[in-house]
């Protein structure tokens, strides 16, 4: 039985022609206006879901229809040609709609309905936290000498491969990344599965959305489990993911994929003095006491409300460290080379607290390094070492306009055409050098770069730009 059929099986029961034809109406204005809206029928009602969560449900009566929502009546509109029904112990309320009802006053319930919802979901999604374990790393940027990290702690999976899936949770890919945990087996030849019931209470969810996720690991040093970074914002996939296309995510030719994904903005790995310091400790327990076998944990217990207050409190409160120069070219060192992006693009995230700093992707910056040959774009004779991680002459990334001033600009300043391959000497140079030695570089680079900066919507004079150093 398709839709449409259902939908007139429900308005054959109303007698007077003119309520049908609003009856009609007002599913067609739902299905148009609010199009995160999802319809559904059974016997008797019509009804509607925001994010898996029905908001509206409208039952066909002889001489009229009523709208059944939720919340009081004084959360609604008051209408002169709606009358009021009755009120639902299931917290729903009634209004009768008949042929002499206004159909923009019945509109503006539904609307009030709908953003209640909204307003609902927003406000609870503080409370959908999860917790993932995970080997211990420095980066979880794969496995490299390189880089200097290994992983420690990741189960037997890791004690008998010398790696685990997730080695790649906080590698960049398109300005987002992609976080996996080893869930219990369904079975062995099966991947496991996160029951996000637990998070949503909807069975037929196949992901959800704005989750906390943190990820906890086993200290070397403690031998506790400690917080080691976290996803904001996440979703969640009840399934494993495939890793998505030309992402890198393979390791001994085995694809890595994942279970969470956020946008890079809203992700933090923590130092590991920083993760020393957290004094937040994750329990180790059967029931309902901590983590138990298991790598995933919902912490909803009654229990677990003061350690969950304290993490919440720990995460909101993080400000973070003003990353420094040397350790945004670290960052670039173990990036791997993104596509370079073209044309305007929305100005980064900032990090919060005290410290505010406009963020950059170090992927987008070894791109160009990359693009440039690893080479001084001053002079191409500027020779200085082979760097370890990327096997080529070393060099630095420069924003020309600073990321400073992104408050002047209304795009990004962390695109191509603003970032330029340098030696660390005139690295140095443009910004301690005299004036007159700034200036000779900074015109030379400014008339190099000027209409790739303008291809990414950014407007600028060479003045403005000399007032910036």
């Amino acid at each position: 039985m398709n839709t449409e059929h259902k939908l007139d099986n429900h308005i054959a029961k109303i007698d007077d022609e003119v309520v049908a034809t609003l009856y009609r109406r007002l599913v067609d204005y739902v299905a148009r206006k609010l199009p995160e809206s999802e319809i559904n029928f059974n016997s008797e009602y019509t009804y509607f879901k925001y994010n898996g969560k029905r908001f509206l449900r409208f039952f066909a009566q002889k001489s009229k229809m009523a709208i059944d929502v939720f919340g009081d009546y004084y959360q609604y509109p008051k209408t002169k040609t709606i009358k009021r029904g009755s009120k639902f112990k299931t917290g729903e309320i009634n209004f009768h709609i008949y042929s002499t009802s206004s159909f923009k006053e019945i509109t503006k319930i539904i609307d009030c309905s709908y953003n209640l919802q909204i307003s609902k979901e927003n406000k609870n999604k503080s409370d959908k936290i999860i917790f993932f374990n995970i080997g211990w790393m420095k980066y979880y940027q794969g496995l490299s000498s390189d880089f200097d990290d290994d992983i420690k702690f990741g189960g037997a999976f890791v004690d008998k491969n010398s790696f685990g899936h997730e080695i790649y949770n906080f590698q960049p890919h398109s300005g987002k990344l992609y976080g996996y945990v080893q869930p219990v087996y369904k079975k062995s030849h099966e991947m496991g599965t996160i029951n996000i019931n637990r998070l949503s209470g909807v069975r037929s969810n196949k992901k959800i959305k704005d989750v906390l996720v943190v990820f906890v690991a086993k200290s070397p040093i403690t031998e506790s489990r400690r917080i080691v970074g976290w996803y904001k914002n996440a979703t969640v996939y009840r399934n494993y993911q495939e890793p998505p296309p030309n992402s890198n995510r393979i390791y001994n030719g085995e694809k890595i994929g994942y279970y969470t994904e956020a946008n890079l903005a809203d992700c933090r790995l923590l130092k590991d003095e920083q993760r020393e310091n957290s004094n937040i400790l994750i329990p180790a327990g059967k029931g309902q006491k901590g983590m138990g076998r298991s790598n995933v944990w919902y912490a909803d217990k009654e229990t677990n409300k003061p350690l969950v207050k304290s993490v919440l409190k720990f995460i909101n409160n993080y400000s973070g460290e003003k990353e420094t120069d040397l350790e945004y070219q670290e960052r670039i060192l173990k990036a791997k080379p993104l596509k370079l992006p073209s044309g305007p693009i929305s100005r980064p995230a900032r990090s919060g607290g005290i410290n505010k700093q406009w963020k950059k992707d170090a992927s987008i910056a070894k791109g160009v390094l990359n693009k440039y040959k690893f080479k001084c774009e001053v002079d191409k004779k500027h020779i200085t070492f082979i760097s370890k991680s990327t096997k080529n002459n070393y060099v630095e990334a420069h924003h020309l306009i600073p990321m400073s001033a992104q408050d002047d600009f209304y795009y990004s300043l962390d695109v191509p055409g603003n970032i330029i391959s340098l030696c660390p000497i005139c690295h140095r140079l443009v910004h301690f050098a005299t004036k007159s030695k700034k200036q000779k570089i900074l015109q030379f680079l400014f008339k190099k770069r000027i209409d790739e900066i303008k291809a990414h919507g950014l407007e600028i004079t060479y003045e403005k730009l000399t007032s910036y150093y």
